[in-house]
């Protein structure tokens, strides 16, 4: 029972080096912009709201800080990523085995004045059941196939976003 923690933590610390190495060498890039991208693009689609002119990266999560960067008034769309990466789920019933593309996203808006989170939302996406597969498969071809279905992800998430919002 005392070495179960310390087990997973070391197979995870593999597994993330491992996946460090394939994303460097095939070139994956995080899926947020993809997700804040369609997200903003649906703002006008959706929700008849105009996008933000403005976009700036910033590397925190604290709202003071945002508010001390990007001014004291205005409104702020907060992307980021919570994980994203292969993976292959525990084999149940319910889930085909192989493994497949997994994206977690959050949103927030934010209200600089005060500074205050006036709304989030939470997406999950990924490869569907029926189309998950080998490990070799997604590192073939420069790992397009795992480029794809990134994209595919996030933008499932930046619809799932969108409802969200809409349904306030």
């Amino acid at each position: 029972m005392l070495f179960g923690p310390v087990g997973v933590f070391f197979t995870e610390q593999r597994a993330r080096a491992s996946g460090e190495e394939t994303r460097a060498r095939v070139g994956l890039e995080d899926p947020a912009f993809v997700m804040r991208d369609r997200f903003l693009a649906g703002l006008g689609t959706a929700l008849g709201i105009a996008p933000p002119s403005v976009q700036e990266t910033c590397d925190t999560d604290d709202i003071k800080k945002l508010a001390q960067k990007l001014g004291s008034s205005g409104v702020v769309f907060d992307f980021r990523t919570i994980d994203w990466g292969v993976g292959a789920p525990p084999p149940t019933p319910f889930v085909a085995g192989g493994y497949g593309v997994f994206y977690m996203g959050r949103v927030r808006v934010i209200r600089l004045e005060e500074p205050k989170v006036v709304w989030q939302g939470l997406c999950f996406g990924g490869t569907s059941d029926d189309k998950r597969t080998t490990l070799a498969a997604f590192q073939d071809n420069d790992g397009a196939l795992v480029k794809t279905e990134l994209v595919a992800a996030a933008e499932s998430c930046a619809k799932v976003l969108l409802h969200q919002m809409a349904k306030g």
